[in-house]
């Protein structure tokens, strides 16, 4: 299986040129995708057992894109958040920028598909691991 590239990510979340009719181009340039999967891969690892995964073969994909789309919506909350204001003229309220909820909820949305793609398998490992270790206090008696 192929690693997660930041053109994927793109394609997941319809980010193009095409589709995004009011920037003219994409929103996520490919920097701050791989920032934000490299967020995703750290914020697993932490997870007990902790492990030392990187973004060359990560095979649990669907784990590391929605980590991914959680982290990217993160950051783009912190913009629209430094960029909201409205402008009155006239008694007429227009808001400058008003994404942030969106925004806010799209990582909301991402983290609990994260969270929920990563437990089982984070269980899993830690429940393979323990085969490896698992000791009791008969294994020092002896056998009649």
């Amino acid at each position: 299986m192929a690693d997660l590239t930041p053109q994927d990510v793109r394609d997941f979340l319809r980010d193009s040129k095409d589709n995004n009719h009011l920037l003219d181009d994409i929103e996520n340039p490919d920097a701050i995708i791989r920032l934000s999967m490299d967020l995703a891969i750290s914020d697993f690892n932490s997870i007990p057992p902790k492990t030392s995964f990187n973004l060359v073969g990560f095979e649990y994909k669907a784990v590391l894109l929605y980590g991914t789309c959680w982290q990217l919506f993160l950051g783009l909350m912190a913009l629209a958040a430094r960029n909201t204001m409205s402008y009155s003229d006239g008694g007429l309220d227009i808001p400058i920028e008003e994404r942030f909820p969106y925004y806010a909820q799209m990582a909301q949305i991402y983290q609990q598909m994260y969270q929920s793609a990563a437990k089982p398998i984070k269980i899993q490992l830690n429940l393979e691991s323990g085969w490896e270790s698992v000791r009791s206090d008969y294994s020092t008696f002896p056998a009649w």
